[in-house]
Order: C-alpha cells, then sequence, then structure tokens
C-alpha cells in the first residue's frame, strides 16, 4: 500500500506539461483562425477544424511530459517494486530504453482521441463567448 501521497505521483509534472499545454492550444487556435479565407465571419467548420488542429498541435509538442506522467503514476503501483526514483530518472531511462520515440509511445491514440474533443472544445468556446456578448479587441 502505498498511502495517501501516492494520489499526488505525477503532479508535478501535470502541471508543468499542463499549462504550456492551454497556453499552446490557445496560441495556434487563434493563429489557425488568423488563416480563415473569411475574416469577417468564421465559418463554424473552420472553428472545428483550428481546434482540431490545435489541440493536435500542441498535444504533440507535450506528449513526452505526458509519457512520463503516466510512467510515474504507475511507478510501484500495487506493490511492484519502483523503476523510476523520480520524474528526471524516468526521461533518463524511457530515453535509455526506447531512444526519442519512447517518449511518444501512445500518441497516435491520443491524436485520435484529441481531434474530435479539442475540435468541440474550441467551437464551444467561441459559440459561449458569442452568447456572452464577449468580443476580442
Amino acid at each position: 500500500m502505498e498511502g495517501p501521497t501516492a494520489l499526488y505521483k505525477g503532479l508535478g509534472l501535470g502541471l508543468a506539461e499542463g499549462i504550456p499545454y492551454v497556453g499552446l492550444q490557445m496560441a495556434f487556435y487563434a493563429y489557425f483562425q488568423s488563416l480563415s479565407p473569411d475574416q469577417g465571419h468564421v465559418p463554424w467548420y473552420w472553428k472545428l477544424a483550428s481546434g482540431a488542429a490545435a489541440g493536435v498541435l500542441s498535444h504533440s509538442l507535450v506528449f513526452p511530459g505526458d509519457t512520463v506522467r503516466r510512467q510515474m503514476q504507475t511507478n510501484g503501483n500495487g506493490g511492484a517494486p519502483r523503476i523510476y526514483k523520480n520524474s528526471f530518472d524516468a526521461f533518463r531511462k524511457i530515453y535509455q530504453r526506447e531512444g526519442i520515440k519512447g517518449y511518444y509511445r501512445g500518441l497516435e491514440t491520443a491524436v485520435i482521441r484529441t481531434i474530435p474533443s479539442a475540435a468541440i472544445q474550441f467551437a464551444s468556446y467561441d459559440l459561449i463567448k458569442k452568447w456572452l456578448g464577449i468580443h476580442e479587441h
């Protein structure tokens, strides 16, 4: 039994990954919106495509941190011996074992999940802003 602190395994890495992820998503979404051929009224399908592209690109950039966070969360579960001392050790050992591609194991599945999720998230974001009368300057 790991105790209550096991609930927080990977928290630091989750924050270190999550903050840039959201920032990148917002920046990429704004950028892809700016590429719309109709700047006066961005069509709904462009919003969906922009959101999906922003989600995929930002998730791909922070995915190594996501991989290490998941490894840390399962490190020593169920009484198994701990493989990693800390997140830095996990980064090092994953690289030694699998190289760069080890950080991207599972990316395809994450991208498939991210496409509809980010598309709906950002299209909804814009719709709610419109309903609330929030306009960007």
